[in-house]
């Protein structure tokens, strides 16, 4: 799809609501933990599943809630991958 958006900077914590970088959502990853989903704030220590979003133009986009909305994503470590 042309004028696709992919964000990962916009995340926060869902406990004390610090948005978190791409860099602080890697840091926050256990390394070789293939199965652990989340990260760790920074902030409050706190252990949540991070997300992305994906969002377009094009109205034939299909995100999270139909066409035309933005797709939510898990931001998974790659480890888990």
């Amino acid at each position: 799809y042309p004028g696709i958006v992919i964000d990962t900077e916009s995340d926060s914590c869902p406990k004390c609501a610090q948005v978190l970088s791409n860099d602080e959502i890697i840091v926050g990853w256990t390394p070789c933990a293939s199965k652990e989903y989340q990260t760790t704030c920074p902030s409050c220590k706190h252990k949540f599943v991070p997300k992305f979003s994906v969002s377009c133009k094009n109205p034939e986009f299909v995100g999270s809630q139909g066409k035309g909305t933005t797709l939510f994503c898990d931001y998974l470590s790659p480890w888990v991958l």
